[in-house]
């Protein structure tokens, strides 16, 4: 079954499209790649998908039911969540209350519920008294998923988690991704400049050029075709 799928989804900003009819679907427990240059729309992809752009056409189905009128709040009490590009921290409050603001807005979720994204995460428990607008890059990345995966979603959207962050830190968030989607089926849409990075996590990729799907198949298949990733720009 589709936990989310769009059919001919477009959407843009003051009058300029940006996606140009996009078709793209995730099955339950999938963990998928969406991968472009950057500005050819994956962006504007994740947010129509979290109902963060009110002025879009097509259909987005979540769970079988379209969700084309509904607001960003009705998409995150159903379970989306969203790791954005910029984090969406709270830059001056600690790491403990940045995970309280989270789990204060998740129905159900108990304050130590807290201590399963530590072991996730566990330099965030050696910083959690620390104000999260002192930490590194790296370290932001991690509380943001942290604080999505607290809220316990039942579809994650990340975007670009590994821009600007060193490989050891990049490997250490993308095991945790792989790791959550393997042991708990979590489906998780992965977007990425990095390609290779966001092939060798998942099992299917699309790659987008402005605005539009141009290619779509098994990620392990690709990640050897240089000359599609190439013809395209992805890398």
């Amino acid at each position: 079954m589709n936990i989310l799928e769009t059919d001919e989804l477009k959407a843009g900003y003051d009058g300029a499209n940006v996606l140009h009819g996009v078709n793209l679907e995730i099955k339950e427990g999938e963990m998928i790649a969406l991968i472009g240059r950057n500005g050819v729309g994956k962006t504007t992809f994740v947010k129509s998908v979290m109902r963060l752009l009110n002025k879009t056409e097509g259909t987005v189905l979540y769970r079988g039911q379209s969700i084309d009128r509904w607001s960003v709040h009705e998409a995150a009490r159903s379970g989306i969540r969203i790791v954005p590009e910029n984090r969406g921290i709270f830059p001056r409050l600690t790491v403990y209350e940045n995970l309280e603001v989270a789990r204060f807005y998740a129905k159900g979720v108990k304050r130590e519920q807290i201590q399963s994204v530590y072991k996730l995460f566990p330099r965030l428990e050696e910083r959690k008294n620390l104000a999260a607008g002192l930490m590194s890059g790296g370290e932001q990345q991690m509380l943001s998923i942290a604080r999505a995966l607290l809220a316990r979603p039942k579809l994650l959207l990340v975007d670009e988690f590994s821009e600007g962050l060193q490989p050891s830190i990049t490997k250490e968030i993308a095991d945790v991704l792989c790791e959550t989607n393997r042991r708990e089926g979590l489906p998780i849409l992965l977007v990425e400049q990095n390609a290779k990075l966001a092939l060798q996590m998942t099992s299917k990729a699309y790659i987008m050029v402005k605005g539009k799907i141009v290619y779509s198949g098994d990620s392990k298949a690709l990640i050897d075709k240089d000359e599609i990733l190439k013809e395209n720009l992805v890398i």
